[in-house]
């Protein structure tokens, strides 16, 4: 083995005494070199949504309301199963766009596996007509959300409402304050408008048929005096009818579409500008008005909505 060069040493030497005494310059001027230093961000920090907490409660909830209505027998709830899958499909891939992380969305495995038993039978529908119920009576909450989601969310609340409501909760609710006047002046006439067609259908259908259409009028009209504050507003005149009706099958299709474009009709007005106002009791009406016709087109064996007057 050769021996050292006494020059190498030397310079290891003076370069340990170099980096000694730069490091103890370093800590003598304040600074600090720890190696557990956290590493900085990179890339923008995401700023949340308002009301982002609510948002995602709602979307881990709806597949919760999926599969406990999965989980019951009959065709009203494999409707409403398949309604709740759609709503957190599209509230799910809305807040995933907006960067929200997955498993704030995504029922915890604790969850959707809960370690008591599950309701069966009467026990099971009860419980699904209650959440149902309770979500509905939520509305409120989410007058704070963003845009984007505004009228998408009071429309799943009235599908809420018009669930619990087939699931035969009485609405315990009071009436919801009058719609703003150029809301209220809006879906007054929607409504004049369905209320002849029913009176019509209810002229020439058959008696059983006649029975619903006048009960649908009677609903329509005290939903029309809840909306304007019970002022009468002027009915629009002039409904023609769409078609010929010459048979009790022709007062049914009449009726049919009565509610459909109705349901329809309501979306711009009550989904989404009505909400506008960031006012809880807006939501609130909101789910109840567009749940009520959704109540009454569902007695005509017109499908469910996920989002009432938007889809």
């Amino acid at each position: 083995m050769r021996p050292e060069d006494p020059s190498v040493a030397g310079r290891r030497t003076l370069l340990a005494a170099a980096l000694g005494t730069g490091l103890t310059g370093l800590g003598g001027c304040g600074v600090r070199l720890e190696d557990d230093v956290p590493p900085l961000p990179v890339g923008p920090v995401r700023r949340r949504l308002p009301a982002e907490d609510r948002l995602t409660a709602l979307t881990r909830d709806t597949a919760l309301l999926a599969a406990l209505a999965t989980s019951l027998p009959g065709t009203l709830p494999r409707r409403l199963a398949a309604l709740h899958r759609r709503q957190h499909t599209v509230l799910r891939t809305a807040l995933l766009d907006e960067r929200v992380p997955a498993d704030e969305v995504d029922p915890s495995a604790s969850a959707a596996t809960s370690p008591s038993p599950t309701p069966t039978g009467t026990a099971a529908t009860s419980a699904l007509a209650r959440a149902e119920d309770a979500a509905a009576a939520a509305a409120g909450r989410f007058a704070g959300v963003a845009d984007p989601f505004r009228a998408p969310v009071a429309a799943l609340h009235a599908q809420r409402w018009a669930a619990a409501r087939l699931l035969g909760v009485p609405d315990r609710a009071g009436a919801s304050p009058a719609a703003p006047d150029d809301v209220a002046e809006d879906v007054a006439a929607l409504l004049d408008g369905a209320v002849y067609l029913l009176e019509v259908a209810a002229a020439r259908g058959s008696e059983a048929d006649r029975t619903r259409a006048l009960a649908d009028r009677e609903s329509l009209q005290r939903l029309r005096a809840e909306v304007t504050g019970g002022d009468t507003l002027p009915p629009a005149v002039g409904h023609p009818l769409p078609f010929a009706v010459r048979s009790p099958a022709d007062a049914r299709r009449l009726a049919r579409t009565a509610l459909e474009d109705l349901r329809r009709g309501l979306g711009e007005p009550v989904a989404q500008r009505l909400p506008e106002r960031p006012r809880p009791d807006r939501f609130v009406a909101a789910a109840r008005w567009l749940g009520t016709v959704e109540v009454r087109a569902h007695g005509w064996d017109l499908a469910l909505r996920p989002f009432p007057g938007l889809t």
